[in-house]
């Protein structure tokens, strides 16, 4: 059954400068929910300071705590594999990464400020402990020296590069897009399963989601399955209309090769959550769930409602999109 849509405020991210967000891994099956969750260990992140305000490091945001929540449930796979996340603000998904047992390695990177990378190391030894041998921090701006993030990797693996990137909310400005892009395709493995894992909001519109998609196709990637388990909710929730909506999207891109597949490989879910505030006003506890149990086709351009939300956005907030990219096979 779906859960009833809430009309109250919902903003895309939580916290302010210097607050503490207490994350609790969530899993994606609601049957499962309840027990899994009784010895799930939660994670504690400091939000980093606003030193540059531009680029909005200093919110915990949801795409990073959905992302999370798939990688400690084991819903991606990044067994034995080296894990890189662009962006990582409060790093929490490349923290649950590095928790993970079966990662070989983990590199987090954010804007190489030290205000903002002092925090991320600080989250990092914070969380990880024992695992610290296998996980690396470091600042990266986007398009600039990546070999430095490869000689991050033990010298055994630096010509493998890496298997997976994590992507939590960092397309929202297409500006940076082609920045973000030569990152991506200089230090992702060239294997026919590299993967990177990529959850945006909806907040900042969709066309910069298109945008994207259509920059990532020419520079050589585009949209895979997630190949999520059956009992992911993220599979299983669907609107009425969506087979519907998605044979008309499917006609209407059918010669787009960038966004051919996008209604059906781009999930389009709606976002849970509300009062997350914890005991304290600097402490969040992250704890309700992420999502709705909606899911909607997802359109490449503007639905009715968010083309008339001019001012005081609303209706974007309560939608996410969850995608994965690999290389074009044409390039393989």
């Amino acid at each position: 059954m779906k859960a009833a849509v809430s009309h109250e405020t919902l903003h895309p991210s939580l916290g302010s400068p210097g607050d503490a967000v207490v994350y609790h891994p969530l899993s994606l099956s609601r049957e499962a929910q309840a027990e899994e969750e009784k010895g799930a260990e939660a994670v504690k992140v400091q939000v980093p300071p606003a030193a540059i305000q531009h680029i909005f490091a200093h919110r915990q945001w949801r795409a990073g705590m959905l992302l999370a929540d798939a990688i400690a449930h084991g819903h991606l796979a990044l067994a034995e594999k080296t894990v890189l996340e662009l962006g990582a603000g409060t790093g929490l998904p490349g923290i649950v990464s590095a928790r993970r047992q079966d990662v070989k390695m983990t590199v987090l990177t954010d804007y190489d400020s030290p205000p903002i990378v002092s925090l991320l190391q600080q989250n990092v030894r914070t969380n990880t402990g024992s695992s610290m041998s296998r996980v690396r921090v470091a600042g990266h701006t986007w398009g600039v020296a990546m070999d430095d993030v490869v000689e991050l990797l033990p010298t055994s693996l630096q010509s493998h590069l890496f298997d997976v990137v994590l992507l939590g909310d960092c397309i929202w400005d297409d500006l940076s897009h082609a920045a973000l892009l030569k990152s991506i395709t200089f230090l992702l493995g060239k294997r026919a399963t590299s993967r990177v894992y990529m959850v945006a909001g909806l907040h900042t519109g969709r066309q910069r989601i298109v945008s994207f998609l259509r920059r990532a196709y020419r520079a050589g990637l585009e949209l895979r399955p997630l190949d999520l388990d059956a009992s992911c909710d993220w599979m299983k929730a669907q609107d009425k209309d969506g087979e519907e909506a998605a044979s008309e999207e499917l006609r209407r891109l059918k010669d787009d090769d960038a966004l051919r597949d996008a209604p059906e490989l781009v999930l389009e879910l709606g976002v849970g959550g509300g009062d997350e505030k914890g005991q304290s006003d600097k402490v969040w506890e992250a704890n309700k769930p992420r999502l709705d149990g909606r899911r909607r086709t997802f359109v490449h351009q503007e639905r009715l409602e968010e083309a008339q939300e001019m001012g005081g956005i609303k209706e974007r907030n309560r939608w996410i999109t969850i995608s994965a990219l690999g290389w074009r096979e044409d390039l393989l």
